[in-house]
């Protein structure tokens, strides 16, 4: 980020992203498990307290390079109580073998980078958005692995 002594901050890029500590299959199979729990349906809603993102599409990439997105998927951010929604492309990328990073970035130019309230709204709910997608994606994993021991528990002989 660079800072102007007296304007104060500028911001550079829209993007906003988290590193998530899930291998990148782990994390693209959590995804399309969520994306495929609505019964196939195309679009997703991701829901926390002060926002909604839908997500529209299967976000299948030809991935040409290592470093290319897994999924990337278009979708619609907004606050819950607003009409108004902001057009982002929403992508699950490898960061490492044993991490990934799940990204945010407005499509077109819906948020100027010179309006700092426009940029701050946009931020803050973009931000509490991708926060939503990766406990999510979090729980997924967990669920699967709370399954998996509850199955290994059931077949286990008792030690009577």
């Amino acid at each position: 980020m660079a800072y102007d002594i007296d304007a104060g901050p500028i911001i550079q890029t829209l993007y906003v992203a988290r590193r998530l500590d899930l291998p990148p299959l782990t994390a693209q199979a959590a995804f399309d498990a969520h994306r495929g729990a609505n019964g196939g349906d195309a679009s997703t809603v991701i829901e926390t307290p002060t926002t909604q993102l839908w997500l529209k599409g299967a976000g299948l990439v030809d991935r040409v390079c290592r470093c290319a997105p897994l999924r990337q998927v278009p979708g619609r951010l907004r606050r819950r109580a607003a009409l108004v929604s902001v057009p982002v492309e929403v992508e699950v990328t490898p960061w490492s073998d044993m991490q990934c990073e799940v990204g945010m970035r407005p499509c077109r130019r819906t948020v100027p980078l010179a309006d700092c309230r426009r940029q701050r709204r946009y931020l803050d709910l973009a931000v509490e958005a991708v926060e939503g997608l990766v406990q999510m994606l979090e729980n997924r994993v967990d669920d699967w692995m709370l399954t998996v021991l509850a199955d290994v528990d059931a077949t286990a002989p008792s030690r009577d």
